[in-house]
């Protein structure tokens, strides 16, 4: 189905309404049709491109403002159907809107058809009307060049860099306050790096570092002493050492006096032995030699029994004599030898018995220098361990010393725990103390931090730095990097910003001050599901910083993504067809103004603007309200230009 309107009369082409142009005389309808001649008006119609209406989920928003409908008196049928219809459209929503207009235009037409059926015929003469089109009102804004911000926001509280809470470690009553000008100190004075701010009761204290300070002297006389002594003992043991290396040199000598006796010794035997052999020998020899002298007796006795009987001759028996008187003779001479080779025995053993004489009287020398060094070696280890008593007694000492010198630091500590000065210089941030009060630290409470800076006795800030400690969403904190800049909003700023329309420019002007992320959590709080950072304080704006102070809670807003010099849409002008965002751009020609929907390419999103990539020139007017009805063409009467 194709509904078209004739551009030349504006009016609805006959064949939807049988073939019969329709000309409503708004002077037959009404009370008083007389009176109402004066005011006759034509019924405005609408003119459609032709192009499909799209549909928006506000496309309900201000209706019955924006669509001009006839002025028609409440008893004509015309006008009982069109305020049916007006019920309808605000039941049913903007796509019901076109056909609410043509079912009243329908039922109006079906209405005067009726009545001229039924009643007499009236001859009315058709009333020449000059049909507009109905321009939709818009209002628009101009596309322009500036830098652009995406923010991510969380709220969080002022806390100095360097700050130190002060607090006495030990128990007493508080005998000093500082004074200034006369005065005892304040919240809000400035204080000098190691000024004495307070003290508790340290007579006790002193009196123990006294103590450890005496104990530390005699500690130190009792160790020069030992050191005196063990110098002594070293001497002792050099010259036991001598001693040992002289008896030493005394048994190396003994032993070598030694090795000669037992060489000569070894000798003397060897002598015996061959001695001894000799004398084998002899015996041997004597043996043979008696042997032959018996042969020869008995050889001589056979043959002077042959002599006697005359067997043989005076000769014969005169050989075997000899032969028995020389056999005779080598028997005395074997008796000589054993005799000489026995005496040569006795000789040896003689040689022998000296020699054991003088080994046993070297070897008691030795024995004697060995004695001597083992003397002389004991000596040197009694001496070592005189020197080890004497370096046991040093270390002693030495720990005598410690110990008291640790007992002597730790009267010091106690000491500085009977007083708080100022760590650096800065400003006093509470005070919870008076002079007179009796102090312990079990009046510190860390319940919460409130406590904690209720209950201190002092605490001291560095005023020259401050950063804001906040805590983010995780998807927002996967996204803050360190070195992003950062502005700071007090809340009151930030809640009259939000009541004139928070937007980057006015966010930058209510800042109090502006920072850097100075660091990001890695991890990720199991309870809160929140990351930590913080953001360190650059600069603060003159005329509010008395108002940003410790502890103050703020509002930090975070440039995660910058642009310098882009185009910039406020975001009330971008639509979405088709999920994809849209721009209708205010267009001029032959004297009459339209609109051109355009695509465009989206970038970082601001408070209030949008950057555009593509699809937009900075100077271009965009519809930015009633912009929900309008389709590629339609023609706008633009009411006003925004700044």
């Amino acid at each position: 189905m194709n509904n078209k309107i004739s551009p030349e009369t504006n009016s609805i082409s006959p064949k939807y309404l049988d073939e019969t142009p329709l000309v409503i005389d708004e002077t037959s309808h009404g009370e008083n049709g007389a009176k109402n001649e004066a005011k006759k008006k034509p019924l405005e119609t609408t003119t459609f491109t032709g192009e499909e209406t799209q549909t928006s989920t506000d496309l309900t928003e201000n209706i019955e403002d924006k669509v001009t409908l006839p002025d028609t008196p409440p008893t004509s049928p015309v006008a009982k159907s069109t305020e049916r219809s007006r019920k309808k459209r605000r039941r049913s929503g903007g796509l019901l809107l076109w056909g609410s207009l043509f079912l009243a235009i329908g039922v109006g037409g079906s209405i005067l058809a009726d009545r001229h059926l039924s009643e007499p015929v009236q001859t009315v003469e058709p009333t020449p009307t000059v049909a507009t089109e109905a321009l939709l009102p818009v209002r628009v804004v101009r596309a322009r060049s500036a830098p652009i911000q995406e923010w991510v926001h969380s709220d969080g509280f002022v806390a100095a860099v360097h700050g130190k809470h002060l607090t006495f470690e030990v128990a007493g009553t508080i005998t000093y306050i500082k004074k200034i000008n006369g005065r005892d100190l304040r919240e809000g004075d400035y204080v000098l790096k190691g000024e004495l701010l307070a003290r508790v009761d340290d007579r006790k204290l002193q009196a123990d570092l006294t103590e450890s300070n005496a104990r530390i002297w005699e500690a130190q006389e009792q160790k020069s002493a030992a050191i005196a002594n063990l110098a002594q003992t070293r001497a002792n043991l050099e010259q036991a050492e001598a001693t040992v290396e002289q008896q030493q040199a005394n048994l190396a000598q003994t032993e070598a006096t030694l090795g000669q006796a037992k060489a000569a010794l070894v000798q003397a035997q060897a002598r015996r032995q061959q001695t001894l052999a000799n004398v084998t020998e002899a015996k041997a020899n004597l043996k043979a030699t008696l042997a032959d002298r018996d042969l020869a007796k008995v050889e001589l006795s056979r043959r002077q029994e042959l002599y006697d009987e005359g067997v043989i001759s005076a000769s014969d028996r005169d050989v075997h004599q000899n032969k028995l008187d020389n056999a005779e003779a080598a028997v005395d001479a074997s008796k000589s030898r054993i005799q000489a080779a026995e005496e040569e025995v006795q000789a040896a053993n003689s040689q022998i018995q000296a020699a054991e004489q003088d080994i046993a009287a070297v070897e008691s020398q030795v024995a004697a220098a060995k004695s001597q060094i083992r003397a002389a070696e004991s000596q040197v280890k009694a001496v070592q361990g005189n020197i080890a008593a004497a370096i046991a007694q040093i270390d002693a000492t030495s720990a005598g010393i410690e110990s008291a010198r640790a007992q002597s630091n730790r009267a010091n500590v106690n000491l500085e725990d009977t007083e708080l000065r100022a760590p650096f210089d800065g400003i006093v941030a509470f005070l919870n103390i008076r002079e007179g009060d009796y102090w312990t630290p079990q009046r510190v409470s860390t319940q919460t931090y409130q406590d904690v800076v209720e209950s201190v006795p002092i605490i001291v800030i560095d005023p020259s730095e401050f950063e804001v400690q906040i805590e983010l969403p995780a998807f927002d904190g996967a996204q803050v990097r360190p070195g992003q800049r950062a502005f700071i909003v007090l809340d009151e700023d930030l809640s009259s910003a939000y009541r004139d329309r928070l937007d980057n420019e006015n966010l930058i002007t209510i800042a109090s001050a502006r920072g850097q992320v100075f660091s990001v959590s890695p991890s990720v709080t199991p309870g809160g599901r929140s990351v930590n950072a913080k953001v360190r304080i650059t600069s603060i704006e003159p005329e509010k910083r008395d108002r940003l102070r410790n502890g103050a809670r703020v509002s930090v807003w975070i440039a995660i993504k910058e642009s310098l010099n882009t185009t910039l849409v406020p975001v009330t002008t971008v639509v979405y067809r088709d999920r994809q965002p849209h721009v209708f751009v205010l267009k001029e020609e032959d004297g009459k103004q339209f609109v051109e929907q355009r695509q465009i390419t989206t970038g970082i999103e601001g408070l209030s603007e949008r950057e555009i990539l593509q699809g937009v020139e900075p100077g271009e007017l965009l519809v930015t309200e009633g912009k929900n009805r309008l389709v590629n063409g339609a023609p706008v009467d633009v009411v006003e230009i925004l700044d």
